[in-house]
């Protein structure tokens, strides 16, 4: 029985299913940036904190911050053992969220995103470099990696995995016609591009079956010549016949920082598919049209992320059935307890995060790993500082904008 001001029978806190997992509500905590995983390549007491209380606000589905199962230095030599790859203590993470809670459940994101080679010779917006190309067997190479890294996190005991295919890492590389101009069997169409995904899933398969296998893929690049709506509704039918569980639409990729503003429709900063200036509802959401796109091209769950911080309009979005799942990254840095807060009808209908993307000040200023948090809460003072750096950056990093229209 629904209590007065509670949300319980809202269509987003309905029970729902991705591949073998049964998933209490439909709020999805999208995968976010770990310094200790990443950097450090280990599970530290506060990680595991944080997702304990992660679990305990009641989120339904939590997406594990990436780690890479390439080395950076962008040269694969075959395939590698899981003890070669993995991240210390990882398992520890899985056995945290369920003991918090025994309906939370917990996917791990593998990924490759080294800068040092790409599918093919594509010079970046920002810089101008062009990544080395990736040999034919080294991208063969790939999918037996990616398989260890899956064995190995079903092992590990979380409850699926999920492919990072955005952002402009190596996977995105391969999907975005921009950055993928091979004229062998993993480019030069669609389903070339996809190839790569078609053969981790396979060799995946033969080593985990029918575990759970998500995908997260770009919408839009946010660049020329890449990933558009057409390109996204074809790419995305192949996957899901592919056997990807879900598909995770987001957007954008490093190269956006170089594009202007007054072609993007809003002010590119670091980083840009964490959009600022959404705190009008019409701004949020803002991939929901990308997702919609999905929706009625696949029959596999699609997930929404990207600005989504209002639960009317979350719910507005599920009940409606543009997306099936809707997730959110900064409103759960700063409000963990964010999904028990509005399944009980307290406080406000909107996150109190207020989307500045200072929560990433650390990460890209600290000389040694610490946690993401919210800057704007827990370090007040640190806030104009954070800001400052985040509006000065892409001045300090990306060529001049008139260099912009110059560029390949």
């Amino acid at each position: 029985m629904t209590r007065p001001g509670s949300r319980e029978a809202w269509a987003v806190f309905s029970k729902g299913r991705i591949g073998g997992l049964n998933l209490a509500n439909r709020f999805v905590r999208s995968a976010t940036w770990d310094p200790h995983m990443a950097a450090a390549r280990v599970v530290d007491r506060a990680t595991l904190d944080a997702y304990r209380a992660l679990a305990e606000g009641g989120v339904g589905l939590i997406i594990v911050g990436d780690f890479g199962v390439v080395p950076e230095s962008g040269t694969v030599r075959g395939a590698a053992a899981y003890d070669d790859i993995r991240v210390r203590k990882f398992s520890a993470l899985a056995g945290v969220v369920h003991a918090a809670n025994p309906s939370a459940r917990v996917v791990a994101q593998v990924s490759a995103g080294f800068w040092g080679a790409g599918p093919s010779r594509v010079a970046s917006l920002i810089d101008g470099h062009a990544p080395r190309r990736l040999l034919r067997r080294e991208v063969r190479s790939l999918a037996s990696r990616f398989a260890v890294a899956i064995k190995g996190a079903r092992d590990d005991g979380f409850d699926g995995v999920q492919l990072h295919a955005a952002h402009g890492g190596l996977l995105c590389r391969f999907l975005s016609p921009r950055t993928n101009r091979r004229d062998d069997e993993y480019g030069g169409s669609p389903e070339g591009r996809c190839r790569l995904f078609r053969e981790i899933l396979s060799a995946a398969r033969d080593r985990v079956g029918d575990f759970p296998i998500l995908i997260k893929m770009n919408g839009t690049d946010e660049v020329p010549d890449g990933i558009d709506v057409a390109t996204l509704k074809t790419q995305a039918a192949i996957l899901a016949e592919a056997g990807f569980d879900a598909l995770e639409v987001s957007g954008a990729m490093r190269d956006t920082l170089a594009v202007p503003e007054s072609v993007l429709g809003f002010r590119p900063v670091p980083a840009p598919e964490s959009r600022v200036g959404i705190m009008a509802r019409e701004r949020q959401s803002y991939y929901l049209s990308h997702a919609q796109a999905v929706r009625k091209a696949v029959d596999v769950p699609v997930i929404l992320v990207g600005g989504n911080r209002d639960v009317e309009r979350i719910e507005e979005i599920v009940s409606s059935g543009w997306a099936d799942f809707v997730a959110m990254c900064r409103p759960l840095i700063r409000e963990p307890n964010l999904v028990s807060r509005w399944r009980s009808g307290k406080g406000s209908s909107e996150a109190a995060c207020i989307a500045c993307n200072a929560c990433i000040y650390d990460m890209h200023t600290s000389r040694r790993p610490g946690r993401v948090r919210c800057v704007a809460l827990e370090q007040p003072g640190r806030l104009a500082d954070a800001i400052r750096w985040r509006d000065e950056w892409v001045g300090a990093n990306v060529a001049p904008r008139a260099e912009w229209e110059k560029r390949p």
